[in-house]
């Protein structure tokens, strides 16, 4: 099992900044189950652009951390990011 948390890079930004995916925080996180397996759900307050890409960020502390994405190397680890 694992928590994990999507985020939206903001690439035309600098220094990029990061933000949940549902943009409050609130539904931007999921459990994968034992064999890794989840499905995720959320919807975005704007359109994704080639500037934005979708980060899953793994919570090793097991806690969502709402508007925040932990502390990257510590309790956040980035699983994947991708450009719509």
């Amino acid at each position: 099992m694992g928590q994990y948390s999507l985020f939206e890079n903001h690439f035309d930004q600098q220094p990029i900044v990061l933000t949940p995916l549902d943009g409050e925080g609130t539904d931007n996180n999921f459990v994968a189950n034992a064999q890794g397996e989840a499905v995720a759900t959320t919807v975005a307050p704007a359109v994704l652009t080639r500037d934005n890409a979708v980060l899953l960020v793994y919570h090793s502390d097991g806690k969502v951390h709402g508007k925040a994405r932990g502390d990257v190397g510590v309790d956040a680890h980035h699983q994947l990011i991708a450009r719509p």
